[in-house]
């Protein structure tokens, strides 16, 4: 299974409640989680310094674009925490059906 990590970072910077959640650690992280599950990381993507309130992010745009025109070349996208998608309820519904459309987990 080929898997593309997504990883990001809020304006607030990367530790809140004493918990280190930079972009190294969650791409580490993730690609930790297909190490043991016998995957394949084909790419990482990550918006610095960015708000899950919405997913205007470029990253993550990026992410988007490659689902709606049918290229992209991974079969699930892994996230450290879903947090790290969306914070929006609508929005993260909208991630997974294209997600479901797409064929990709």
């Amino acid at each position: 299974m080929k898997y593309l990590i997504y990883a990001r970072v809020s304006p607030k910077g990367s530790s809140w409640d004493g918990a280190e959640t930079s972009i190294q650690m969650q791409i580490d992280y993730c690609r930790e989680y297909v190490k043991f599950h016998g995957g394949e990381v084909v790419g990482e993507i990550f918006d610095e310094f960015f708000s899950g309130k919405n997913i205007s992010r470029p990253g993550f745009s990026q992410i988007m674009e490659q689902l709606r025109s049918g290229n992209a070349e991974w079969d699930t996208l892994i996230v450290y925490k879903l947090s790290r998608m969306s914070r929006n309820l609508r929005d993260g519904a909208e991630i997974f059906s294209t997600l479901f459309e797409q064929g990709k987990g």
